[in-house]
């Protein structure tokens, strides 16, 4: 079972999730963030640029972000028009859904989500009406028909769905997340309908007060990001939430998901503070390094630029053991030394995987793994590294091999790095 420590490191709170004393995955926050990642902004369009089908959004005084038009098609205007174009000076009811990367702009939708712990109200891209849909990682079948059943009363039941409808010629859909397992598991849906009501209500409140509100106007402040971090992780998978932080601990403990209350603990220990205890600098260190050694003597060496993240694995300190061996015929000291090459490359495709979670790497990856002559071999090698990175929380997938026998990554973007939040 995984720990989640909250502490706070280098002027800003982490968020650092453990396997035993290894870390998992980390991430920073800025304590006073007046900009973060889910805000929802009434934006004024400060130029559209044809050539890019994009405009540029500004959401706060000089903080311009980028809103990509075959994205929005169906954008909301916060005042009325004779055209559904995005022009100058327009004002756009939008949401932050990536933080800036680097010399790239933060980008803004019109596909507004407001979030809880067990349920999600967002704007439907493809259907009119409302929808419901239940997270696919909820099984079986039976499970996801009672919650398909139970939204659909509650929303029924809900006089604000109705005037959403209204306000916004799309449609909205209603998710059911996977933290419901747990509310199933209890036989109690209570904090499922209250969470329910609550973001409908929000959700209609911010569609209708944004016509009346200027531009850089913030309608909706996200919670702070170690929040999110807490209501997006599986409270099934963790053994204890641990903070040495009164604050971020009182403001937990009122957070509407019961098992959390079980698992949550304030550390008080002046002799051995929470960071030093899981030796949170030494494995901030770490994931800074450029090589990252392999048990049987191999290394990665892990470069990011800015198009894209390459890998390299490297046999190291490997002693091959078919040039000890005397004797053996060519075909055996090909076969020893393809074992060994194979050996290496599936340590490192466990140890890819955890890094690119754990660094927070996205976009292109390319993996130069140590070359097999083995067609099995290669296929097996795949396949792990496909088991691997379905651990991640954020989507990762394999694309392909090109030509030149690279292993190609893709993995969502959401936020910047940690070596970017680290440089703070």
């Amino acid at each position: 079972m995984n720990s989640l420590i909250i502490t706070r490191y280098k002027n800003q709170i982490v968020t650092a999730l453990y396997d035993y004393y290894t870390m998992l995955e980390a991430s920073l926050h800025e304590e006073e963030a007046s900009f973060m990642l889910g805000n929802i902004y009434v934006g004024r369009v400060e130029k559209v640029v044809k050539s890019i089908q994009a405009a540029f959004v500004e959401v706060l005084p000089g903080l311009k972000c980028y809103y990509s038009l075959p994205d929005n098609p169906n954008s909301i205007f916060c005042h009325r028009k004779n055209t559904s174009a995005v022009c100058e000076g327009d004002l756009l009811l939008v949401q932050v859904e990536r933080e800036a990367v680097k010399t790239k702009a933060p980008i803004v939708s019109s596909y507004l989500n407001c979030s809880g712990t067990y349920v999600a109200i967002t704007r439907d891209r493809k259907l009119p009406g409302c929808n419901i849909s239940v997270s696919n990682k909820i099984t079986p079948k039976k499970q996801e028909t009672i919650l398909r059943n139970f939204l659909k009363q509650a929303v029924e039941a809900e006089p604000l769905i109705e005037k959403i409808l209204s306000l916004d010629s799309l449609g909205v859909q209603v998710v059911a997340r996977t933290n419901c397992e747990e509310l199933l598991t209890k036989g109690d849906l209570a904090p499922l309908q209250e969470e329910f009501t609550l973001l409908v209500k929000r959700y209609y409140e911010i569609l209708l007060h944004a016509p009346t509100r200027k531009g850089c106007t913030c309608m909706y402040q996200m919670e702070p990001e170690y929040v999110k971090v807490v209501r997006d992780t599986r409270m099934e998978e963790l053994s204890e939430v641990v903070t040495d932080l009164k604050e971020v601990y009182d403001l937990l403990k009122e957070l509407p998901i019961p098992s959390l209350k079980e698992k949550l603990r304030l550390y008080q220990d002046d002799l051995l503070p929470l960071d030093k205890c899981y030796s949170l600098a030494h494995r901030m260190e770490e994931a800074l390094r450029k090589n990252v050694w392999l048990k049987s003597g191999g290394y990665l060496v892990i470069e990011p630029t800015e198009a894209l993240t390459v890998i390299d694995v490297n046999t190291g300190k490997y002693i091959d053991p078919s040039g000890v061996k005397k004797g053996l015929t060519k075909e055996a000291q090909e076969a020893i030394r393809e074992k060994g090459f194979f050996k290496i490359n599936c340590e490192a495709a466990v140890e890819i995987a955890a890094q690119l979670r754990l660094r927070n790497y996205s976009g292109i990856i390319l993996v130069d793994f140590i070359d097999l002559s083995s067609k099995e071999h290669e296929e097996a090698l795949l396949e792990l590294l496909e088991q691997e990175l379905q651990k991640d929380r954020v989507k990762t997938k394999i694309i392909d091999i090109t030509g030149l026998g690279l292993v190609e990554i893709t993995r969502k973007k959401v936020k910047k790095p940690l070596h970017e939040q680290l440089k703070k």
